[in-house]
Formats: C-alpha cells, sequence, structure tokens
C-alpha cells in the first residue's frame, strides 16, 4: 500500500506512474487541485489496466487532502487505515519553490508559504504515517527535499531554509526510528526536467 502525496503534480503524477510498474496492492494518491487530479486520473487508470496487467490490477484511489492540515492529515491517514490497515510505502512528493529574490525583496508571506508547504506538510504526514508504521514495524519514506537544502545558491533563502529543515527533519526521525524496520531517505534533486520548469 503506497501513498504518494502531491501525486497529481509534475513529479508526483510520475512518481506514482512508476510505482505501478510494480503492481502494489495499492496507491492512494492525495491531490489539492482538481484539474490536475482529472487530468492525471485517465492516464493512471489506462497505465493501471494496460499491458501485463492481465493479472493483477493495483486499486488505485485519489483523496483530496491539504497536507498542511493536521486535521486533513488525520482523516486522510484515518481513510487508508480503515481501507487497507497499513501504509507500507509514504512518497512525499508535496513542495513547491519561491526564488529570484535576495533575503531583503522575500515577503513575509513567502517565507511562510515556503515553510507551509515545503516543511510543515513533511512534519505532518510524517507524523501520523511513522506512528502506523511503528506499530507494524515496518516502512519506507522518501521525502523530496533540494540541493539547495544542502548548499543554498542566493536568492532562495525562503526555498532553500525549508529544504533544507527538511533534511534535517529526516534525520532526525531516521534517528528516532531505529529498531522499528523503517526506512526514511530524503532525495536531494536539482533542477527536475517538468513542464513547469521548461
Amino acid at each position: 500500500v503506497i501513498l504518494v502525496t502531491g501525486g497529481t503534480g509534475a513529479l508526483g503524477s510520475k512518481v506514482a506512474e512508476l510505482f505501478l510498474k510494480f503492481s502494489p496492492k495499492a496507491i492512494i494518491i492525495s491531490y489539492r487541485s482538481e484539474k490536475e487530479m482529472q487530468e492525471l486520473k485517465p492516464k493512471i487508470l489506462e497505465k493501471n489496466s494496460g499491458e501485463g496487467k492481465e493479472n493483477h490490477h493495483t486499486l488505485i484511489e485519489f483523496v483530496k487532502a491539504d497536507i498542511t492540515n493536521e486535521d486533513a492529515v488525520k482523516t486522510l491517514i484515518s481513510i487508508i487505515m480503515k481501507k487497507f490497515g497499513q501504509v507500507h510505502v509514504l512518497a512525499n512528493v508535496v513542495g513547491g519553490y519561491i526564488g529570484g529574490k535576495s533575503v531583503s525583496e522575500t515577503d513575509e508571506e513567502e517565507w511562510d508559504k515556503m515553510m507551509l508547504i515545503n516543511l510543515k506538510s513533511a512534519f505532518l504526514i510524517s507524523k501520523h504515517v511513522l506512528a502506523h508504521m511503528k506499530k507494524k514495524k515496518f516502512g519506507k519514506i522518501v521525502h523530496i527535499s533540494s540541493a539547495s537544502g544542502a548548499k543554498a545558491n542566493g536568492n532562495d533563502s525562503a526555498y532553500a531554509a525549508s529544504k533544507a529543515g527538511l533534511i534535517r527533519l529526516v534525520e532526525s526521525m531516521a534517528e528516532e526510528s531505529r529498531g522499528f524496520n523503517i526506512t526514511m531517505n530524503c532525495i536531494l534533486p536539482t533542477i527536475i526536467d517538468t513542464e513547469s520548469n521548461r
């Protein structure tokens, strides 16, 4: 049972499609944008019923959830637990970018938005998924940080700080999860080849 948060975005949709190749029992895709969900749904369903899928069809579920809101996260995890009893894999792809401004040009709202989308969302989804993984003594969690989280480039302070915070969050959770058979990873890509980035 795989949960892909932000699974309808440019990167998230590719991650969800890739997981289909392994024929998991279920993929739950959380989303905020109705438009993105409607665009992705037919593609995912087509891939799920495509070549080599005669004997196994992954159950695909789309669940609207704001991962920056704790009540929404609790509801999402509750839905998954009632239906499947476990999340084996969490791929947290929720995130955003604001850059091109110096610290003195960055306003408070932009700073808060980066912390909310890139860091608080990761904290909340991890907090509630990890509790269940520890009970089951199994799980795999992958967060998407950024190379900017390890070394900022300038004019990206809010983004780089939020992604650096995510790296430290993952390190801390990895230490806390020792002995529970939970794998915790954080990957640090540079610019990803997506339509919006092009």
